[in-house]
């Protein structure tokens, strides 16, 4: 959102790994020519910040190298602290005093100073009837754009678009899923974080960021079970051992209870502002295949939960690595999103 229909390279620079994407548009959708998945070291990536540009970099460029991509041009996306997403409305205005109107009401979400941040937003609605034109807000602090920008430059990658994980994970959903008026929650749990999103009619409504992920789950399961992090790291991947000790299940229960207990909250909220309850919940990355997950969430939200498959109704190429996108298909929501992006849009 931040910013010829060349099509872009996805990149998605997570907390504990670096996913790639590439599409190619055909007739009627898209084909699934490349998607890669390069590990990070823990903290090499902080509440969307960088911490370590060189590994970074060289992870990205490993990436590239493996999945043998077609472009060095790509957009990436942001997240964390950082960044803000937001619907308002505002009275309808010329465009010239829709600017003024529309900054006047941005800096009253805005925690940072002003000078400080990138803005832009895009309308989304227009209500004759109330006098008031809908809009999406999107901020992003200027130096993380530009240390985003340096590392995938130091990878010899060309920037061209740089939006926000939230609307890359709507491009996917809409790609995918058929849109209505019913509102619609995606929710991706990552290593760190989980970004919970609603949107309807392929617009955005609504968004929380969670500071809990995988990497709490695999605290817990560490304290419990008094085994190193690196152990309970592989423990949670493993569902035969997650379903076969009970204290191990009991951890992995619990956790599943709080991550559902968050996208219950971030409902209310939602619900509160929009008296609008959502019917459908799509969940998806690296703990979203927790054994008993799904389950907790239909009980808490009371909605269909399911698991979000960034590539329903695109072909996979016969020169993708399909077993890796079988094993991780739920990792490349955002990737598979920002590779919808194309070269010249806002």
């Amino acid at each position: 959102m931040l910013g010829g229909k060349q099509q872009l390279i996805g990149v998605d620079i997570g907390s504990s790994s670096v996913k790639i994407v590439e599409l190619k548009p055909k007739k009627k959708g898209y084909v699934v020519k490349s998607a890669v998945e390069v590990a990070l070291t823990p903290d090499v990536i902080v509440e969307g910040a960088i911490m370590d540009y060189g590994e970074v970099a060289g992870a990205v460029s490993e990436a590239f190298k493996a999945g043998k991509f077609s472009s060095r041009n790509v957009a990436a996306g942001l997240k964390g602290s950082a960044v803000i997403a937001k619907r308002l409305s505002v009275p309808i205005t010329d465009q010239d005093e829709l600017r003024e109107t529309f900054m006047w009401e941005a800096e009253q979400y805005i925690q940072m100073d002003i000078e400080d941040v990138s803005i832009d937003y895009e309308t989304v609605e227009i209500d004759e009837a109330k006098g008031e034109t809908d809009l999406v807000l999107a901020v992003a602090r200027k130096d993380l754009i530009v240390d985003f920008k340096s590392v995938l430059e130091a990878a010899k990658l060309k920037p061209l678009v740089v939006d926000l994980e939230v609307f890359a994970m709507m491009n996917a959903f809409t790609a995918n899923y058929e849109t209505d008026d019913e509102a619609a929650v995606l929710v991706n749990i990552g290593h760190s974080t989980t970004l919970i999103t609603i949107t309807r009619n392929g617009s955005y409504e609504f968004s929380r960021e969670v500071l809990k992920g995988g990497k709490n789950l695999c605290e817990m399961i560490s304290q419990s079970l008094s085994i190193p992090y690196d152990e309970a790291e592989r423990m949670m991947k493993n569902t035969s051992a997650i379903e076969s000790d009970e204290n191990l299940k009991e951890t992995v229960d619990t956790f599943n209870s709080q991550i559902a207990m968050e996208i219950k909250n971030s409902i209310e909220m939602f619900d509160t502002a929009s008296q609008s309850k959502p019917a459908r919940c799509f969940i998806c990355g690296g703990a979203a295949v927790l054994p008993g997950l799904r389950e907790r969430i239909e009980k808490a939200v009371e909605a269909d939960v399911s698991l979000f498959d960034p590539f329903a109704r695109m072909e996979i190429a016969g020169s993708a690595d399909k077993r890796l996108i079988e094993e991780k298909l739920h990792s490349f929501a955002v990737a598979a999103g920002l590779a919808l992006r194309s070269a010249g849009e806002k």
